[in-house]
């Protein structure tokens, strides 16, 4: 990477600092003021709590936005003083240069592409749809027969015979004999 690549990435980094900074403004969401207090609420005991939905959502809303800025914040300074250290661009798994695309895409890179997806993975943090196996399935899956794509009733008259024999107590007809 030369020079004029870095100085162009040292500015995108910079003004996406200054974004950051603006937007958050340093004011984080006050979660030790009470759902009431904050919604002018007198009591809660007569509201149905579906009544505080709305506010309960842009209350957590504005939690996890501020959080996510503030770790973008974060990852943007680390990559600023990478830069002054002198080791910007170069993957921190394998040493190797980052591509300068890579970079200008997302400045805050740490990785290069294969390794970004190893640590993705590490971390649990991969995105289900980009892969093509799809590893971390949920356990019933294994349990469950497919679905069949016949439109016909012919699988479904036996559908509670299928049921009944997970639910079969035969005590409970005898009680209701007596």
């Amino acid at each position: 990477m030369n020079q004029q690549q870095r100085n162009h990435l040292k500015n995108q980094l910079q003004q996406q600092r200054q974004k950051l900074a603006s937007i958050s403004g340093g004011a984080e969401p006050d979660l030790s003021i009470s759902m009431n207090e904050e919604t002018g609420e007198l009591s809660g005991y007569d509201n149905h709590p579906a009544d505080l939905g709305s506010e309960m959502y842009e209350r957590s809303l504005s939690f996890t936005l501020s959080e996510h800025e503030e770790q973008e914040l974060e990852e943007v300074d680390y990559a600023l003083q990478k830069m002054q250290a002198g080791t910007y661009g170069i993957c921190e798994a394998c040493g190797r240069d980052i591509p300068y695309e890579r970079l200008e895409a997302m400045p805050t890179a740490r990785y290069c592409m294969k390794h970004q997806k190893l640590h993705d993975i590490e971390e649990g943090t991969e995105v289900p749809y980009a892969s093509a196996h799809r590893q971390n399935r949920p356990a019933e899956e294994a349990i469950l027969s497919p679905r069949t794509t016949k439109s016909s009733d012919a699988g479904r008259e036996n559908a509670w015979k299928d049921v009944a024999q997970y639910n079969d107590r035969p005590h409970d007809l005898e009680e209701n004999k007596e």
